[in-house]
């Protein structure tokens, strides 16, 4: 399932060479990874 929303980046953490692990918050569904 795609859900499109507005998110505030809490931190993000680089993952390999061209990946990236963020932690996002959002209003409808809270902090998601």
């Amino acid at each position: 399932m795609i859900v499109t929303t507005e998110a505030l980046v809490i931190s993000a953490i680089k993952y390999g060479d061209t990946s990236l692990i963020a932690k996002c918050l959002t209003a409808s569904h809270g902090i998601k990874t």
